[in-house]
């Protein structure tokens, strides 16, 4: 089904959805204005459950324990402003007051809502008006649930008159089945968080254990079981506890707003995946190469207006601008064709605004000064699942893990020097990697963790939790360099860390004249799944989707994008388990080696199984399945030669047809799996067992 690109552009929030709609909201629809209720906590001095314990003894970044009101510094003691932290009035989004904002949550969903959602806080106040911390002492309590409520009734001692009505603008909770933004006052203040001066790396904890409560290594998006309690009228059942200094408010808030699940290996989770992703962007992504939304949370939050989705025919073929993915809420999605319902995603990051830039850009690193994200393309798998807005997500399910960041610098084997690795100035290690043949389909690159037996116990930890756990595997820092030595590139952060690059590699971002494509390196290839109770993962599926990358115009990357039979142009090395599905689904040729061309199948080597198989290894077999009805064409003189234990099997209907002077050649312990009539010689064609 041809869908046309145009009509794929939609307003969202025009007209009232009937049933779930993502847009709308778990916690609250991020849309008009927002003002949430800020109350800074602290520990009391020599509380009874840890006389030890002293505030001026312990120090946390910009909250200063000697401070005789024990605010946070940014807070400004007489008017409670802190737009450094969060925005306090709709005056800190004129544009004179947004661009010294710099990044935090108020300034990143303003943003990406194009100014449609206006977060704001307003801090605690005393009952002489001015911003107040609260302190108390932790002793009895084992949660922050329990410090929450003793935070509440500190509070209500400290202002018993504090006037909440303004803080209840909305009927709370929407859970996705309304729009919450105009709706009336309930008796819940909309929002409160609890922010606390408290580290769990500490030498003297307020409370014994009170590191090893949940929350404690950065916070979660509750107040906890405080709302039977009630203050002056009103009740508190939505909000979020945090640790001051934790930057995880974004991350925690994705959790009840859209359900985000862990994208891009956040907390270490894979899921139902054995790749584990080092960088990424958005609101629960590791390390975060862009400081915004990536484009399908984005649009999942009703803030991509300009998205277009795309599904081809065999044979079709479209030309399109794609504008800048920030300053013009533009992306672009492709169905796989053969990708058992996933799609391609595309943002252009041309870095046109501050946030448009690494996290970490500019800082220093020992001797390094941090470079930026290269500017260009970047593109993505999605396999969640989730085609529409009213498809409800849930943040622990096989959605954890589901984006797959593709590195246009290509997949290659690496191997590393095992030895106790050296450490950079932020306590990275540093092992020694060698980049070895290209892997185009199977192998890894700096975008995801080397996957390997760091304790050589004979398994690869996996952990399949969708909230987190031990993945193991290193980042790929440190790489040996065209002249023999090794340099610290750091693309595994998402930049690179010297220029220009050592001979050979290249930027990560696609830029004009760059292709992907199942022939390239990358190779494009659906996202496989990995089944841990059988230790396999699925055969990556080829695509027949062709995309170029022609030209930039006034600021835009104009895209040719083709579905069509793939052709190796250029000789091509294959690992790993492959599917050449019937991507025409009809007689038509799906594959073609071109003329004088070499495609080699042997064996990968870039780990995708726990447990180490008999040959020593981590790595499954290689097998490149013709499926069903799929047919496959080698031009004169081009060569396929199947390395020792792999195979090239043909299942009942598929085809494979050899032109003048073509050949197979099978080393020893490789093997055509075929029946005789499904195989044809052409002229002087041969298949060679050796």
């Amino acid at each position: 089904m041809r869908l046309s690109l145009f009509l794929l552009f939609f307003p969202l929030f025009l007209f009232a959805q009937k049933g779930p709609y993502a847009p709308y909201g778990g916690v609250f629809t991020p849309k008009g204005q927002l003002k949430a209720l800020l109350v800074p906590v602290y520990f009391t001095n020599q509380p009874q459950s840890n006389p030890n314990f002293k505030n001026q003894d312990h120090y946390l970044a910009n909250w200063d324990g000697q401070n005789p009101n024990m605010l946070p510094n940014p807070i400004d003691l007489k008017t409670g402003r802190c737009p450094s932290f969060m925005a306090n009035n709709s005056s800190d989004f004129e544009p004179e007051n947004l661009s010294k904002m710099g990044v935090n949550a108020s300034s990143l969903f303003f943003l990406q809502s194009q100014g449609q959602f206006q977060f704001t806080i307003e801090v605690f106040k005393d009952s002489m008006g001015q911003a107040a911390a609260v302190g108390i002492d932790p002793s009895g309590g084992r949660s922050w649930s329990d410090m929450n409520r003793k935070a509440l009734f500190a509070m209500m001692a400290t202002n018993p008159n504090l006037p909440l009505s303004h803080l209840d603008q909305r009927t709370n909770r929407p859970n996705f089945q309304f729009n919450n933004q105009n709706t009336a006052p309930d008796s819940l203040l909309d929002y409160v968080i609890f922010v606390y001066r408290y580290s769990p790396n500490w030498s003297q904890q307020p409370a014994p254990g009170m590191n090893r409560w949940l929350g404690s290594g950065g916070g979660f998006a509750s107040p906890g079981s405080i709302g039977l309690e009630s203050y002056q009228g009103y009740s508190i059942q939505q909000g979020f506890t945090m640790m001051w200094g934790s930057n995880v408010f974004v991350h925690e808030l994705a959790h009840s707003l859209f359900n985000a699940p862990h994208f891009f290996g956040a907390n270490q989770a894979v899921g139902d995946y054995f790749r584990r992703p080092a960088i990424g962007w958005g609101a629960t992504s590791t390390i975060p190469i862009f400081q915004l939304f990536n484009a399908w949370e984005a649009w999942y939050m009703g803030y991509l207006p300009n998205l277009r989705s795309l599904e081809l025919d065999f044979g079709q073929k479209e030309v399109l601008a794609l504008g800048d993915f920030c300053t013009e809420q533009e992306a672009l999605r492709i169905r796989l064709p053969q990708g058992q319902g996933q799609w391609l995603w595309l943002e252009l990051h041309q870095k046109l605004h501050p946030f448009d830039e690494h996290a970490w850009a500019g800082q220093q690193l020992g001797q390094l000064q941090l470079s930026g994200t290269p500017a260009g393309l970047y593109a993505y798998l999605d396999d969640t699942g989730i085609d529409s807005l009213q498809q409800i997500v849930r943040a622990l399910s096989p959605a954890c893990n589901a984006l797959y960041p593709i590195n246009a610098a290509g997949n290659y084997d690496y191997t590393y020097i095992q030895e106790e690795p050296k450490r950079n100035a932020w306590g990275n290690p540093l092992y020694r990697f060698q980049r070895l043949r290209p892997n185009a389909i199977s192998g890894t690159n700096p975008f995801f963790f080397f996957r390997a037996d760091l304790n050589q116990d004979g398994i690869i930890a996996y952990n399949r939790n969708y909230n987190g756990g031990r993945n193991e595997g290193m980042p790929i820092i440190y790489e040996q360099n065209d002249t023999g030595g090794y340099s610290e590139l750091y693309q595994s952060f998402g930049m690179q860390g010297v220029e220009p690059l050592p001979q050979g590699y290249r930027t990560q971002a696609f830029g004009p004249g760059d292709q992907l494509w199942a022939g390239g390196n990358p190779a494009l290839v659906h996202y496989p799944k990995y089944d841990f109770r059988k230790d396999i993962q699925a055969p990556y599926r080829l695509q027949d989707l062709h995309l170029r990358v022609l030209a930039t115009e006034n600021q835009r990357y104009i895209l040719e994008i083709e579905r069509k039979a793939i052709e190796l142009k250029e000789g091509q090395d294959w690992a790993g388990e492959i599917i050449l599905p019937n991507c025409s689904e009809d007689e038509q040729v799906d594959l073609i080696l071109a003329k004088k061309q070499v495609l080699q199948l042997r064996p990968s080597g870039t780990a995708n199984r726990s447990l180490q198989q008999a040959n020593g290894s981590f790595v499954g077999p290689t097998v490149l399945t013709l499926a069903q009805g799929s047919s496959c064409y080698l031009a004169k003189k081009s060569r396929l030669y199947i390395a020792k234990d792999c195979q090239l099997k043909l299942e009942k209907g598929a085809k494979i047809t050899l032109g003048p002077k073509a050949k197979i050649i099978i080393e020893k312990g490789g093997e055509l799996i075929a029946e005789k009539e499904q195989v044809e010689l052409g002229r002087r064609a041969k298949i060679i067992k050796k």
